[in-house]
């Protein structure tokens, strides 16, 4: 790919769109660490992190094994960046810190020099050896596009997986409302999911605004004026017999 040609939103959205057809946070996090690299080129597997709740520190889930296994037993705890420098620069070349133990012991032996790291929560690293070229801005820029939006789908993925199969199907019943158009029913039942606007944006490859316009349309037509309102009249509507 010509990175430099122009931005590429035809693949990104392609990207996306497969990326939100998986069925799973288990098989969602497999197809990224699949194809980010394809997407994005990199000489080793994605490397993805997550945060355990309360941890302060992210944990290797999925890419090359002896990675993953030195990484989560010492060297997770051998990060010599604050959370502060990795928000002002988006990859990191190692070799400029060549007596730093991070580097030496741990990335080095295993021939990785340049590492691609977002700035959410959810963190698939793009690896790159010492042989291969930096990260260019545009695929840096590429990269930041896409994984605030990958973010948002496994943040989708990890809620329905802990909710209960009573909360999903009431999460169905917004498409018996007929008055509400079928986007608007779509992004309802997306709400009774207790998705954010931004998630919700990213399942549907719309803006946020376009989403919040919709929101604002149902609670129009069913007279509501907030998300919680809007979900207890759903909830009533198609179960009148609980009033």
């Amino acid at each position: 790919m010509d990175w430099e040609s122009g931005f590429p939103w035809k693949k990104i959205h392609d990207f996306l769109l497969d990326a939100g057809s998986t069925q799973s946070e288990e098989k969602f996090d497999f197809w990224v660490v699949s194809n980010l690299p394809n997407l994005i080129p990199a000489d080793f597997p994605c490397a993805l992190l997550l945060y355990e709740a309360g941890s302060k520190l992210p944990l290797a889930v999925k890419g090359e094994e002896e990675l993953v296994k030195k990484y989560n037993a010492y060297y997770r705890y051998r990060m010599p960046f604050s959370s502060k420098y990795l928000d002002m620069y988006r990859y990191v070349d190692w070799a400029v810190m060549p007596s730093n133990e991070f580097y030496t012991d741990f990335l080095k032996p295993l021939g990785i020099r340049y590492i691609l790291t977002p700035k959410v929560g959810y963190l698939p690293h793009l690896l790159r050896s010492a042989s291969s070229l930096p990260f260019t801005e545009q695929e840096c820029r590429v990269y930041q596009t896409v994984v605030s939006h990958l973010a948002n789908f496994h943040s989708y993925h990890r809620k329905i997986s802990r909710l209960s199969q009573q909360a999903v199907h009431h999460a169905e019943l917004a498409y018996d409302c007929r008055i509400l158009s079928r986007r608007e029913a779509e992004i309802v039942r997306l709400m009774a999911l207790r998705m954010t606007a931004r998630e919700i944006a990213s399942i549907l490859l719309i803006s946020s605004r376009t989403v919040e316009r919709h929101m604002a349309n149902a609670y129009e037509k069913l007279g509501v004026d907030n998300r919680a309102d809007l979900l207890i009249r759903l909830h009533i509507e198609n179960h009148p017999d609980n009033t």
